[in-house]
């Protein structure tokens, strides 16, 4: 089911950080060659220079997941739960995708860098509106500390509501324009305003939200 995108007020505390340091980019890397065992794609992937991200789930050769995508600036939210599904050879995956703008799908091949890099290409893309990279190159994250260390970041915290009474399960974007950081956190359904709280890196971030998807997002 395609995410519906709401507009929502932000209130409280200060959504902009301007701090000294700054966020990079990873260069772009081609995959390694083919090996005979298959390898375990199981994770989530980012690519911050696309603002991309993929959430993968490997069973033996099957492999199923999610991804998101955030473009313009924050405008174009391409997020669907359970829209990639695939058959991993050794240490390549041929896969199917759904974007959320688009009703046909496209297919794509992820390749095994090393045990910490993935390497998106797409192969065919689905006719109709999409925000997925022809390429891109993504890396592992592990899921943050319970308290992370507050070196080197800040967090941008607020209350997020539609226009009226009740609020769903809500997905909370930040993005920095400038570099391409990105990261987001969910909010529990309620019946008045939810509070979000989200660990970035320094920047000057755009704040944005839309519906969560039945499926989790984390």
């Amino acid at each position: 089911m395609n995410s519906k995108r709401f507009i929502f007020q932000i209130i409280g505390s200060t959504l902009t950080l301007c701090l000294s340091a700054g966020c990079g980019s990873p260069a772009a890397t081609k995959p390694v060659a083919n090996s005979s065992a298959p390898v375990d794609f199981s994770g989530h992937w980012e690519d911050p220079a696309f603002a991309f991200s993929l959430d993968l789930s490997q069973n033996g050769e099957q492999l199923l997941g999610k991804h998101v995508v955030v473009a313009q600036g924050g405008n174009k939210i391409d997020s669907l739960d359970n829209s990639i599904e695939g058959i991993v050879q050794g240490n390549k995956a041929a896969v199917n995708f759904q974007s959320s703008f688009a009703a046909e799908k496209g297919t794509a091949e992820i390749s095994q860098i090393d045990a910490n890099t993935i390497f998106w290409k797409l192969i065919t893309p689905p006719s109709g509106e999409y925000y997925l990279p022809s390429e891109a190159t993504l890396i592992k994250k592990t899921a943050p500390a319970a308290n992370p260390s507050p070196v080197g970041t800040g967090t941008l915290t607020g209350r997020v509501h539609l226009v009226g009474p009740p609020t769903p399960r809500m997905v909370v974007y930040a993005v920095d324009p400038t570099t391409g950081a990105w990261a987001f956190a969910e909010t529990q359904a309620t019946d008045s305003e939810a509070p979000f709280s989200i660990t970035v890196p320094p920047g000057t971030y755009q704040v944005f939200g839309a519906v969560a998807d039945e499926g989790s997002i984390g």
